[in-house]
């Protein structure tokens, strides 16, 4: 007769007991609620169509976030309290060491009230109602966010799949918009000389593009993991979508974000044949779905409100047809290697191929960006010289706003220089110098420096832009090293990456900031489920 197995203190009914706290699960199902409503209600909330937009999205998160977060500690101390009385599991053992991206964040938010604290701005720097509200109130509930959802959400699709619909919702609205339809009667309020520059449910046409970008990413993030056919048919109807709302949105950064990410996302698509070939079938969706929004347009007897250089070209031009003719080539060939299940592995030599093309663009870019710049300054490049030639007028002047932002940064002291002017305050610093100048030579203030780096520098200074940009940095690496365990954070690390791209141009603010932050908790939480033979994971 075999003998007993000894016991360890731990037999089914002692697991099965300690795995029910009654506080735990109600503060999961505290967060979760949360995160649906700030996934789906924020984007469409407003108080009075497109007129209080900006503070309507500030005003809901910060209530939406503090009042979550009130609910959530009372429920966490419970959840403690009944871990203790009663010998269940105790929420501490899901909270692991602080890994990077924890302690960058927290950082941020302590440069962000030392800048407060050592602005001249003191009366506003609460609120930042000299800006966009990026003040402290709004960072400590971006602070507070990211606690409760980096360390409570458990990766279900189902929040994917609802910020998925209410995305499709936001775009198809915005194309409508575009053609001349206002099926909200949002537009038809506005003045006539505004109607090319608002749009959807986002208001301003820049930060509607910075929504789509993030759309298209998770997306695209989606489609390359989904395996179920509803799944893929949904995930490539969202891709239509975005790229059709890209067209609407009409902004050079939105394009530059979106064929950036494509480019970057060609290292993670040529591991295997299967990524590849969902790669280029997303490469056929976008040139595809662009070139058809001038046919859409006719067929629903709609009129396009705005077409520039990039959204001309990407409707009209004939060498779109070769481009799409291209990726349904390669999409038809791909498919004909999986059906016959050859060369599934991609060569390792045309993964590193990837990786360099990548790498030459990159230089490449920034080479002809330079030379035309510093060395050439005079040589005519046509319509490309509002892209490769930087100067005051650059980016629809926005090279004014660089300039003359780092130039105020110089003449910072020191204690500036190291916590900024103060959350949100480029307005007045921008003001006291060169507002004269900018009315003369624009007829309007910057009140913004349309780039949310050098913004961070002046505003937050050396320590504020070094702690959010190792924020985004950390939050993207980690999530790409925990990624071949749990491939569904490419859907996070993406959202988060192209989020970065456009910061390049954009302008930080409520209406869609929240989804970097949203994202980055998202993605974190889900690494924290993998075991990481890297030490600085923690």
């Amino acid at each position: 007769m075999p003998a007993k197995r000894k016991s360890n203190g731990l037999t089914t009914a002692a697991r099965s007991k300690r795995t029910k706290n009654i506080g735990l699960m109600l503060t999961q199902k505290s967060m979760e609620i949360y995160l649906a409503v700030m996934l789906s209600i924020f984007w469409v909330y407003n108080t009075n169509a497109l007129f209080n937009l900006k503070l309507d999205k500030y005003n809901f998160v910060c209530t939406a976030t503090f009042i979550a977060s009130a609910v959530f500690a009372v429920l966490f101390i419970s959840a403690l309290l009944c871990g203790v009385m009663t010998k269940t599991a105790l929420p501490g053992e899901r909270i692991k060491k602080l890994c990077t991206t924890d302690i960058a964040m927290l950082l941020f938010f302590i440069s962000v009230a030392l800048s407060a604290y050592f602005s001249e701005y003191k009366e506003h720097v609460i609120d930042g109602d000299l800006g966009r509200y990026n003040g402290l109130k709004l960072i400590l509930a971006y602070l507070f966010m990211y606690i409760m959802v980096s360390y409570f959400y458990k990766g279900a699709k189902v929040f994917i799949y609802l910020y998925m619909c209410f995305g499709f919702y936001i775009g198809l609205i915005g194309i409508l918009n575009n053609f001349g339809f206002d099926p909200l009667d949002y537009i038809n309020r506005i003045r006539e000389d505004q109607m090319t520059s608002f749009i959807s449910t986002i208001g301003n046409i820049n930060f509607f593009a910075t929504f789509v970008c993030v759309f298209f990413a998770v997306s695209f993030g989606m489609f390359m993991i989904s395996e179920h056919i509803f799944e893929k048919i949904f995930s490539i109807a969202c891709l239509s979508i975005a790229s059709g709302a890209l067209i609407a949105a009409n902004s050079d950064l939105g394009f530059f974000a979106v064929f950036v990410f494509m480019g970057v996302m060609s290292i993670y698509s040529f591991k295997n044949i299967k990524r590849l070939h969902r790669y280029v079938i997303a490469w056929l969706t976008l040139t595809l779905s662009m070139k058809m929004m001038p046919i859409v347009c006719k067929l629903v007897g709609g009129h396009h409100v705005l077409v520039e250089t990039l959204s001309e070209f990407f409707m009209y031009s004939n060498y779109m047809y070769f481009i799409i003719g291209f990726f349904l080539a390669l999409t038809i060939i791909f498919a004909g290697i999986r059906a016959n299940d050859k060369l599934f592995d991609v060569p390792s030599w045309f993964y590193i191929i990837a990786i360099v093309l990548v790498a030459l663009c990159v230089v490449a870019g920034a080479g002809a960006l330079y030379y035309f710049s510093v060395i050439d300054t005079e040589t005519n490049i046509g319509v490309l010289e509002r892209y490769l030639r930087f100067n005051e007028k650059w980016g629809t002047s926005r090279g004014y706003a660089w300039i003359k932002s780092i130039e105020s940064f110089f003449e910072f002291d020191w204690v500036h220089k190291l916590f900024g002017s103060g959350p949100d305050t480029l307005s007045p610093v921008l003001g006291a110098k060169y507002n004269q100048e900018m009315l003369k030579r624009f007829n309007f203030y910057f009140d913004s420096a349309h780039n949310e780096y050098i913004e961070w520098l002046v505003t937050l200074g050396i320590c504020g832009a070094v702690s959010i940009i190792t924020f985004i940095i950390s939050a993207i690496v980690r999530m790409i090293r925990c990624s071949s365990k749990r491939p569904e954070l490419v859907v996070f690390y993406g959202a988060v990456m192209i989020y970065s791209f456009q910061a390049l141009f954009n302008i930080s603010q409520p209406l869609t900031t929240t989804l970097l932050f949203l994202f980055a908790a998202m993605g974190i939480s889900v690494s924290r489920t993998v075991q990481s033979d890297w030490p600085d994971m923690r």
